[in-house]
């Protein structure tokens, strides 16, 4: 039964949708257009306010709008392949023209202190020789009952 008043719109978009787990102070605007027939124009976005002028997240909704046609946003898997894929392009340009196997391991055990597209402000990546594992920060969070909360000040592990 199609919506015929913006009330009903907005019961028919709570019927679909489930809210999403967010940190606190985090709202979501869904943008979209209807045509005359009550049809989409175009697709729909999706913006987070407490993000919204966060240059990293601007260039994952870029990405995802050329790229992510039939992904979300909040794919937690589409995300980390994002961030992952950052840092192979880092890897890749700080080999210059030396593509061998020996310089792109070199290189990539020996990032230093690199923040990538969507990690947490002041979080960075660090490898050597002797230890390959990027992420040793984290953030702590908490549920409050209806959005995850982050508190406390980054945590190197």
């Amino acid at each position: 039964e199609p919506a015929n008043t913006l009330t009903a719109l907005f019961d028919v978009l709570n019927q679909c949708l489930a809210p999403m787990r967010l940190a606190e102070g985090t709202d979501v605007t869904v943008q979209f257009a209807l045509n005359r027939r009550g049809g989409l124009i175009g697709k729909p976005r999706v913006t987070y306010a407490r993000w919204a002028n966060d240059d990293d997240m601007k260039a994952w909704f870029a990405f995802c709008d050329k790229y992510l046609s039939h992904a979300t946003i909040s794919d937690a898997n589409a995300s980390y392949g994002f961030v992952a894929a950052s840092l192979l392009v880092h890897v890749l340009k700080a080999c210059g023209e030396d593509l061998s196997r020996d310089n792109i391991l070199a290189q990539a055990a020996n990032v230093k202190n690199l923040h990538l597209p969507l990690m947490l402000p002041g979080q960075t990546l660090d490898t050597s020789p002797e230890d390959y594992s990027p992420i040793e920060q984290m953030q702590l969070a908490t549920f409050n009952g209806t959005s995850w909360e982050l508190f406390g000040e980054l945590i190197k592990g």
